[in-house]
């Protein structure tokens, strides 16, 4: 008699069924995916509220700010290959389904990016966020982003490679981690929320507080979006694709703040 219906599988992932996941776990294992997550989900926080905020003018931050994105590359694979916490299962995606999630990534990018560029040149947001031009210049300075040139070359990293290492962080591992410890709706809300900190921290030292909050809450949605659309199309594809955009879009809201 096959007795094995019970037992776990034996690759680091949970299945992808019910609303109690944690209940699949053994109470070590569910302490350890807990922990792994939490830090995941707040050290990108506490690590903006030290280079934007506590560290701002000193050189130490700049190396604050390259040890978080390499904290955040490394600790996805650090907790599942050697702490050993355990991700969901996936159904068996169909043929093709990275190709077949481009075009919804593609279109919702687009719709997303366009309304962006739309609101800050059709209306008063634009004077509003005109007002950031000095200190972004003075931030950007610091951080190396001298001229046009080296400006684009940063864009293209950040849209290119940077918005796929967050939707490897963000989505990948803290959204699907969540989904092995809570149900459904409070994974999306975790998520979310954890993605849009930084942002806040980040905004914050460009705009009001209540500018950084309606900003930072827009990332808070586009992160919400995005956990959606690598919930049901099982790839990364569609949602790097999209966030790609959206982000050559605010470059572009940059860039004509800047030089234009």
């Amino acid at each position: 008699m096959d007795d094995t219906r019970g037992q776990l599988p034996n690759d680091h992932e949970v299945p992808d069924h019910g609303t109690h996941r944690s209940e699949l776990l053994h109470p070590s294992e569910a302490t350890r995916t807990w922990a792994c997550v939490i830090l995941a989900m707040t050290l990108p926080f506490c690590g903006s509220l030290f280079y934007f905020v506590i560290l701002k003018e000193s050189k130490v931050a700049q190396g604050l700010y390259a040890s978080v994105k390499v904290f955040t590359l490394l600790w996805p694979l650090i907790a599942i290959r050697w702490i050993g916490i355990r991700r969901r299962i996936r159904s068996s995606p169909p043929p093709n389904h990275h190709v077949r999630a481009l075009p919804f990534g593609a279109i919702s990018g687009v719709i997303i990016g366009a309304s962006i560029i739309t609101l800050f040149n059709l209306t008063p947001a634009r004077d509003y966020v005109m007002q950031m031009a000095p200190r972004l210049r003075e931030r950007l300075e610091f951080f190396g982003i001298h001229s046009v040139g080296v400006y684009m070359v940063w864009c293209v990293f950040l849209a290119g490679i940077h918005s796929l290492i967050e939707e490897y962080f963000w989505r990948w591992f803290v959204f699907e981690t969540l989904l092995t410890l809570v149900a459904r709706p409070i994974a999306y809300a975790l998520a979310a929320l954890s993605f849009a900190l930084h942002h806040y921290v980040l905004c914050w030292q460009y705009v009001s507080p209540i500018g950084a909050l309606i900003f930072g809450t827009g990332v808070g949605v586009g992160g919400l979006i995005w956990c959606w659309m690598v919930s049901w199309q099982r790839t990364l594809a569609g949602t790097w694709l999209s966030h790609a955009i959206v982000d050559a879009a605010i470059f572009v809201v940059g860039y004509q703040i800047l030089f234009a």
